[in-house]
C-alpha cells in the first residue's frame, strides 16, 4: 500500500515508517497538515495514519478533508491520539476514521494485525470500485447503443431523443423530487422513451396524429410498452423500461397505456413526458420560445404535471435569454470548426434532416456534412452560432 504517516513527532514518524517498510508499504511522511494535505492531493494513497487532537469544534475535520481530497478512491485512516477520555476515539470513528491508535504507539504483533486488516479492506474497497466502474462502463455503453440504433431507425427521431435526454437531466436537477442517484435513471429514460417506435409500419412517424387512420392509431399506441420489452431483457435497464411505459400516462388519467393520473405516475415519467412535449413543441410544431408559454400552461394540470410545467417555463425563459445574446450566421462548410454550433437543422434537398439544430461540430460531423455536399444532397452554407 501507499502509506502517509502525519506527525509533528520526527521519532514517532521515523519508526512508524521503518515499522511498515518492513510490512513491504511505500511510506510518505509529512510533520505539518498543510504538508500531508499536499501529498494527498498529488498521489493515490491507500492509508493515511495521522496525528490527532479532538476538539469540541472539529473532531471530524481531518477525515473529512481526506475524504474530499481522496475522493476518487478509498482510503483507510488511522488517528493517532494520545487522549482517549471523553469519547475521543468515538468522535474520531464517528467522524469518519477506520481506526484509532493511542500513542505511546507499541509496534509490536497487534498493531501489525491491525494493518493487516487495513490491507484486507483497502483491497476488498478497491474490487468493489473496479466492479462499479466496469458496472458503469456497460451501461454508458449499452445506452449509446440503443441511442445510435434509434438514430439509424429514423434520424429526426434519434435527434428528438437526445434532445429529450438532456432536457430531461435537466429537469431532473431542478425537481425537488428527484435525488441525485436518480438523474442518470431519469437522463437514460428520456434518451430511450421512444425506442419503442422502431420497427413500427413505415410511414407512421412522418404522419400528423389526426392523419393516421384507425390501424396506424392502435399500433402507435403500443410503442411505450413495445419500449418496455426491448428494454427490460437487460437486467440493469429495467428501471428505464418502466419509465418508458409511462411516459404517455397524463395527469389527468387519460393517457396511455395503463390510464394512470397524478401521483400514479412516476415523477421520472413525468419528466420525461414534459421534455418530449417540450421538444416536440419547438421542433416540429415550430412552437417560438416567446409561444411556448402559452401551449404549457393549456398542458398544466390536463396533460402534464404542475411541477414539471413550472421547470419547463423557467427553463425556456433560460432559453430566451439565451438565444438574444447567441446570434447565429451562415458560413461555408470549409469555415467549419470542431466546437461551432449548428443554429437551425440542416436538411436534405429532399426535406429528410441531415443534422439536427444545437448539435455540436466534431471532426466528424464536418466530414459527414462535406460529404452531403459533394453528394449534392444540401446547400454549401449552414446556420452556426457566432459565440459557439
Amino acid at each position: 500500500m501507499n502509506v502517509l504517516l502525519s506527525d509533528p513527532d520526527s521519532s514517532l514518524l521515523a519508526e512508524f515508517e521503518k515499522f511498515l517498510k518492513d510490512m513491504d508499504h511505500s511510506v510518505f511522511t509529512a510533520k505539518s497538515t498543510d504538508d500531508a494535505m499536499d501529498i494527498i492531493s498529488s498521489m493515490p494513497l491507500d492509508m493515511v495514519v495521522t496525528d490527532w487532537m479532538p476538539s469540541e469544534k472539529d473532531d471530524s475535520g481531518i477525515c473529512a478533508q481526506i475524504r474530499a481530497y481522496a475522493s476518487q478512491r478509498y482510503v483507510y485512516i488511522i488517528l493517532l491520539t494520545g487522549d482517549n477520555r471523553n469519547g475521543g476515539w468515538t468522535k474520531g470513528l464517528s467522524g469518519g476514521a477506520d481506526d484509532c491508535i493511542q500513542k505511546p504507539v507499541v509496534f509490536d504483533a497487534s498493531l501489525q494485525a491491525r494493518i493487516r486488516v487495513a490491507e484486507r479492506v483497502v483491497q476488498l474497497q478497491n474490487e468493489v470500485l473496479r466492479n462499479e466502474e466496469e458496472i458503469s462502463k456497460n451501461y454508458f455503453q449499452t445506452i449509446a447503443m440503443f441511442t445510435s440504433v434509434i438514430e439509424i431507425f429514423d434520424e429526426d427521431l434519434g435527434g428528438h431523443c437526445r434532445r429529450v435526454g438532456k432536457l430531461s437531466l435537466m429537469l431532473a436537477k431542478r425537481h425537488p423530487h428527484v435525488s441525485t442517484r436518480d438523474y442518470l435513471l431519469v437522463e437514460s429514460a428520456g434518451l430511450l422513451h421512444d425506442i419503442g417506435m422502431i420497427g413500427l409500419p413505415g410511414g407512421i412517424l412522418s404522419k400528423k396524429r389526426t392523419e393516421r387512420n384507425e390501424n396506424e392509431r392502435l399500433h402507435y399506441l403500443t410503442h411505450p410498452e413495445r419500449g418496455e420489452i426491448i428494454l427490460k431483457e437487460c437486467e440493469f435497464l429495467r428501471p428505464v423500461s418502466t419509465i418508458v411505459r409511462a411516459h404517455h400516462e397524463q395527469f389527468n388519467g387519460r393517457g396511455f397505456p395503463d390510464g394512470l393520473s397524478e401521483d400514479e405516475i412516476p415523477v421520472a415519467a413525468m419528466i420525461v413526458s414534459g421534455a418530449s412535449i417540450y421538444d416536440n413543441f419547438l421542433y416540429r410544431g415550430n412552437v417560438s420560445l416567446e409561444d411556448m408559454p402559452a401551449n404549457l400552461q393549456r398542458m398544466r394540470g390536463y396533460q402534464l404535471d404542475p411541477v414539471v410545467v413550472d421547470l419547463l417555463l423557467e427553463i425556456n425563459m433560460e432559453n430566451i435569454r439565451i438565444e438574444e445574446g447567441r446570434d447565429f450566421h451562415g458560413i461555408g462548410l470549409q469555415d467549419l470548426e470542431a466546437g461551432m454550433v449548428i443554429a437551425k437543422d440542416i436538411r436534405m434537398k429532399t426535406g429528410a434532416l441531415a443534422m439536427p439544430g444545437e448539435t455540436q461540430l466534431t471532426n466528424y460531423e464536418i466530414e459527414k456534412l462535406n460529404s452531403y455536399y459533394a453528394m449534392g444532397c444540401i446547400s454549401y452554407k449552414v446556420c452556426v452560432y457566432k459565440n459557439g
